[in-house]
C-alpha cells in the first residue's frame, strides 16, 4: 500500500430501508475527505477496472487527455500526479497526489468492493445476493418462506 494513505477501512452502512452506502476512512483525515468525493466514481466492478485502466494509461501521459472524475469533481492525471479537484462542491482546495497513490487506493478499493460482492465479507450478503442468500444456507430455509416473500414482494410490501 501507499505511504501517504494508512490505516484505512472500508465500510457498509445498512439504512432500515433498506438502502446502502459504501464508503472508507483513512489517515490522513484531511485527504481521505477529499478522496470521499469521488466515492461514488465506481458504482460496480466494471467501473472501478474501467477507472484503473484509464488510471494507468492516463499516467503515461504528460497531459490528460480526460477527465476521470464524475458530477461536480474532476480527477485529471498529469503522468506521476494527480489532481483531485472538488472545490466546487466541497469548498477544500484542489488536491495533487502522487498518481501511484490514487491508483493504490481505487485498486484496494475495488478488491473490498470484490469481496463485498462476491459475499467473501463475513457477515454481510451483498444487495445483489438478498433473494438467493441469507444468514443461513437456504436449502436450510423452509419453502413456504420464499412464497411468502414473493407474495409480498408481488404485493407490493416491504420484506
Amino acid at each position: 500500500m501507499s505511504k501517504l494513505i494508512e490505516n484505512i477501512s472500508f465500510r457498509v452502512t445498512i439504512y432500515d430501508r433498506g438502502w446502502r452506502i459504501l464508503s472508507f476512512w483513512f489517515e490522513p483525515e484531511d485527504i481521505c475527505k477529499v478522496f470521499q468525493y469521488y466515492s461514488d466514481i465506481c458504482r460496480n466492478l466494471k467501473e472501478f477496472d474501467e477507472l484503473l485502466i484509464n488510471l494507468k494509461e492516463q499516467k503515461k501521459l504528460t497531459q490528460p487527455t480526460k477527465d476521470l472524475g464524475r458530477n461536480d469533481s474532476s480527477l485529471q492525471v498529469f503522468g506521476d500526479k494527480t489532481i483531485l479537484n472538488c472545490e466546487y462542491v466541497s469548498g477544500y482546495p484542489p488536491l495533487e497526489i502522487k498518481t501511484e497513490e490514487v491508483i493504490d487506493f481505487f485498486q484496494l478499493f475495488r478488491n473490498w468492493y470484490a469481496d463485498y460482492e462476491f459475499g467473501k465479507i463475513p457477515g454481510l450478503i451483498p444487495k445483489s445476493r438478498l433473494d438467493s442468500w441469507s444468514c443461513v444456507p437456504n436449502e436450510y430455509v423452509k419453502p413456504e418462506y420464499w412464497e411468502k416473500v414473493k407474495k409480498k414482494r408481488e404485493d407490493g410490501e416491504e420484506v
